[in-house]
């Protein structure tokens, strides 16, 4: 997990797409009504779940960690996601 740490969130999502999530997120956040949804520390954790059963950082990468962090926030926050917030 160390060394996924090292890698940053970059290593496992496409390009620019922690940041972009992180900052539309926060968005939300700030402006109030949304639902819980996934920040920083959850993606980590989801991460750290996931390599119990991936065995290389190409099956993280596979995994698409921010669909499933937003599919864990539920429907109302894929929703949300989705409807809501403007594009980043």
């Amino acid at each position: 997990m160390a060394e996924a740490r090292k890698a940053g969130l970059e290593a496992f999502c496409p390009e620019g797409q922690p940041g972009r999530y992180l900052a539309r997120r926060d968005f939300a956040m700030k402006t109030g009504g949304a639902p819980a949804l996934p920040d920083e520390q959850e993606l980590w954790r989801l991460i750290e779940g996931l390599c119990e059963s991936c065995t290389s950082f190409e099956a993280l990468r596979g995994a698409d960690i921010l669909k499933l962090a937003l599919d864990s926030s539920g429907f109302e926050g894929r929703k949300f996601w989705k409807n809501a917030l403007p594009r980043a």
